[in-house]
């Protein structure tokens, strides 16, 4: 629960309750829930004309919880950027933040400066950020949790380089139970961590007292405390939702069965959330530096010819999202609209002719008959996921491609190993049919910039998987970076559509949803759309439950 470290959507909902940034988004689901909104600021920023100084005024009122509990000075903010790009804070996502001045001076070593210039305080209220490039998304990551305050005067993160997360004071309404008992003046084998986060078991969630409902726009927090379970087997899980010994499950897979089950009890159909895009994107990639994916024609033959609406209803249907036809989810800001399908097949199920048709212009069918010939496309390296449905969808993956002459080698491995193959360029795969990717914040930068830019491809940890490096791509990204609004959301889209069209690294197939189940408990079930996961500070609950607590 380090917020610097955090890089899940699970941490990231709990986060936004716990911290405060400078701006944050509406406990609400698309499109209103993709709009930044002050919080930390007492208003919108002043910007710029060429979008490189970015000033914020802090509202006054905002404290720190217990045993902090002092007003959030300039300072404090700071502290977090500056925390970013040392050891203990590394390890998240500060390569959003590697475009404020000084950042290179802060990094190099031996340190050229003891904190990163272009992170200003004007005074105790007023914060400015100086920025090397143009930049139209500032807004965006400037509320993202690892941007959030820490006591700078105290030095609270002295020693906690691995365990800060559980030493964290909050600055939102939620707190650590028992947050209030540490002792940060004691020496530092002495401080004992909040008795309320037990890592991999438990969490528990109680009020800030210092938290002001008159200084928060954004949250409500109806409930006095949360108690959070980690683990656990999914059908037994449903099982307590159903008998109201749970109230929902968080980070939610949402078996297709025991969606069923509600559904089948009229007393229980009220109780299924309605159905939520996520901004995520669920995809077969291509390695372009790999027979026989090298070659655009064989690209564009396995996009026609594969059938997505089975991929689909092996998820487990309509509850799981919606055929995706783009790389973009249609819910992110001026993305192309879900209309928009390069390798449009009668009902999704694709199309043999013109994935033949295809495959006759490529190297690799040397007889031009519409199937791949050559030793290039025998065995072909592929790894995938070995939890269901992952299977199934390989076997419906594997009969599609056989069609045009394609045989895979699937390696099926656990998701983290799996990914762990997908980001290490020297493991030759060919061709992965497991991954998924969401939004970092809500601008279509954070799909084509980290998975398309050949700059950001690396030996280890690359989440570049096709290894796209088009000097087209990579120009055109850096326009769009320093564009905003309208201008902003065209020029991604085009992207979107020139790389379905020109480069073709993926087969996108889902665009990912959230619908879930929650107990008799709750009245109010509420979607936060930034993290794709419950709005903890939305949701309430019944009179009775309330009288039987």
């Amino acid at each position: 629960m380090d917020p610097a470290k955090e890089y899940y959507s699970v941490a990231w909902t709990m986060l936004r309750d716990y911290n405060r940034t400078l701006l944050q988004y509406p406990s609400a689901p698309a499109p209103q829930g993709n709009t930044t909104v002050p919080d930390l600021a007492a208003a919108n920023p002043t910007v710029s004309s060429d979008s490189m100084t970015w000033t914020f005024k802090l509202k006054p009122g905002v404290k720190f919880g217990p045993p902090i509990d002092r007003a959030i000075v300039c300072a404090d903010v700071k502290a977090a950027f500056d925390r970013m790009f040392t050891p203990a804070g590394d390890g998240g996502y500060n390569f959003y933040y590697n475009i404020i001045q000084g950042v290179d001076d802060f990094t190099a070593k031996p340190p050229k400066s003891d904190s990163i210039a272009g992170v200003k305080c004007v005074d105790d209220q007023t914060i400015e950020f100086d920025l090397t490039e143009p930049t139209g998304d500032w807004n965006f990551r400037v509320a993202m949790p690892a941007t959030a305050p820490i006591p700078a005067a105290e030095n609270i993160t002295k020693g906690h380089d691995n365990d800060y997360g559980r030493f964290m004071v909050s600055s939102g309404c939620y707190m650590w139970k028992g947050e209030d008992a540490i002792d940060f003046s004691a020496p530092l084998k002495q401080q004992k961590p909040a008795a309320g986060y037990q890592p991999n078991r438990s969490m528990t969630f109680v009020r800030n007292p210092n938290w002001d409902p008159a200084t928060d726009d954004i949250r409500k927090c109806y409930i006095d405390e949360f108690d959070i379970s980690i683990g656990g087997e999914s059908s037994d899980l449903y099982n307590k939702v159903q008998a109201g010994q749970l109230d929902w499950i968080e980070d939610d897979p949402s078996d297709a069965t025991s969606l069923q089950s509600f559904r089948a009890d009229p007393n229980l159909q009220k109780n299924i959330t309605g159905l939520y895009f996520t901004d995520s994107t669920y995809y077969l990639h291509f390695n372009l530096d790999v027979p026989p994916f090298d070659d655009l024609h064989v690209r564009k033959a396995v996009n026609w010819i594969i059938n997505k609406d089975a991929l689909l209803r092996i998820r487990g249907g309509p509850d799981f999202g919606q055929v995706a036809t783009h790389i973009i989810p249609p819910s992110m800001s001026g993305a192309l609209p879900a209309s928009y399908n390069p390798y449009a097949t009668p009902g999704n199920r694709g199309d043999l002719a013109k994935a033949q048709a295809e495959m006759k212009q490529s190297k690799y069918d040397t007889n031009q008959d519409g199937t791949c010939d050559t030793s290039e496309c025998k065995d072909v390296f592929h790894v995938t996921d070995s939890a269901d449905p992952y299977p199934a969808l390989t076997a419906e993956i594997s009969q599609d491609l056989q069609k045009i002459g394609i045989s895979l080698k699937t390696r099926a491995l656990d998701r983290g190993t799996m990914y762990n193959f997908y980001s290490t360029p020297a493991k030759k795969v060919a061709f992965g049919s497991g991954a998924g990717w969401g939004k970092d914040y809500a601008d279509s930068l954070t799909f084509i910039d980290p998975l398309f830019n050949g700059a950001n491809i690396q030996p280890t940890g690359n989440v570049n998987y096709a290894m796209v490096n088009d000097p087209t791509v990579n120009n055109d990204i850096k326009t769009c970076k320093g564009q905003s609004g309208t201008q902003r959301g065209q020029c991604w889209a085009n992207l979107d559509k020139y790389l379905m069209e020109n480069v073709v690294p993926w087969v996108p197939w889902r665009w990912g949803a959230h619908r879930t189940v929650f107990s008799t408990r709750v009245a109010n079930f509420v979607f936060n759309q930034f993290a794709g996961e419950t709005a903890f500070d939305a949701c309430s609950l019944t009179k009775q439950a309330i009288s039987s607590s």
